[in-house]
């Protein structure tokens, strides 16, 4: 009987150290798994990102702003300015429970990308073919990504990305009409086009810094050189006024960050609807819109400060980009 009851006692400590074990080792492959994912996205970002293109070009200008092909008869210009077809643009995250998630980022690139269901794959062997792309967080079901056989809705913070192909191109078209904040090459590749892809789930914000390098003319140590609030537009809303130092330029860097929270962290607190969980969007909320370096450290810490309090296990990836093509002028 006594032999018994310890094999009993050995047996049930046993079992508690067991269960101890493979819940730490589940918790561990929770937040690796969401982790390493958020880490080959950030990854696929840098890679394309480095690779945007303005293909930036000097034109005529005068007093009523840049010449086009309905004014070139009587044009008479004045002097000489960038000018540039594509577009490079940062804005808030445009959704409106997404408040504090970062920026989206458009872009072109040279990608060589071609849509396999139009036929024209052979376009792919074309060196130097552009697409559009961007980057954002989204949040919402997947049930637009996910098989048909897959019942059941995932509700997850998801980091998107949009690539539309070689030949739906539209920036060219819209390079030719009035500038305008909002153009229609987005369309395909903002949030709810028909062109965009989660890359990474549990990524809860994307912020993306224009800056200049310490060694740019005009650089400033608190980052507040190009924008003070996160946001760049490359094409200005009109062309009659001078040019402004960012206009038809890419910014020489970005500074990218993500926020990620763990799988086991999201379990626990997922809402199964369309609504985010309020300890996400209280850490986020009215962060990261404004850009400067002692804004940015302080939104990040109190992200970090609310995260932990509500238990969350996240991580925090910051990288800085070069885009290759930038040919910065610190010349209005």
């Amino acid at each position: 009987m006594v032999a018994a009851g310890v094999l009993a006692l050995i047996m049930a400590l046993i079992a508690a150290v067991t269960n101890s074990v493979m819940t730490t080792i589940r918790r561990a492959e929770g937040q690796i798994g969401a982790f390493t994912t958020a880490r080959a996205a950030f990854d696929i970002m840098n890679q394309k990102i480095s690779q945007a293109t303005l293909n930036t070009y000097w034109d005529y200008y005068n007093d009523s702003g840049r010449r086009t092909p309905s004014n070139a008869a009587n044009f008479v210009p004045t002097r000489y300015g960038r000018a540039a077809d594509l577009q490079f643009l940062i804005r808030q995250n445009t959704q409106s429970q997404l408040v504090g998630s970062g920026q989206e980022l458009y872009f072109q690139a040279p990608l060589a990308y071609a849509d396999p269901d139009t036929g024209q794959t052979a376009y792919q062997s074309t060196q130097g073919l552009l697409n559009a792309c961007s980057f954002f967080v989204t949040y919402g079901s997947d049930r637009e990504f996910r098989p048909d056989t897959v019942s059941g809705d995932r509700y997850r913070y998801r980091l998107m990305q949009g690539v539309q192909p070689t030949e739906a191109l539209r920036v060219f078209a819209d390079a030719m009409s009035s500038p305008a904040a909002s153009p229609a090459w987005l369309t395909d590749i903002a949030p709810n086009g028909g062109c965009v892809t989660p890359i990474a789930e549990n990524v809860i914000a994307l912020i993306v810094w224009p800056r200049l390098p310490a060694n740019a003319p005009g650089h400033l140590d608190d980052g507040t050189e190009l924008t003070t609030d996160y946001t760049y537009n490359s094409r200005p809303d009109t062309d009659n006024a001078r040019q402004t130092v960012t206009d038809y330029q890419l910014p020489p860097e970005l500074m990218l960050t993500l926020i990620v929270i763990d799988e086991n962290s999201w379990l626990r607190l997922d809402t199964r609807s369309g609504t985010p969980p309020s300890a996400i969007t209280g850490a986020l909320q009215g962060r990261f819109q404004q850009s400067n370096e002692s804004a940015y450290r302080r939104d990040l810490q109190a992200v970090s400060d609310y995260l932990n309090e509500q238990r969350v296990k996240f991580k925090i990836l910051t990288t800085t980009v070069s885009l290759r093509e930038s040919k910065w002028s610190d010349t209005p």
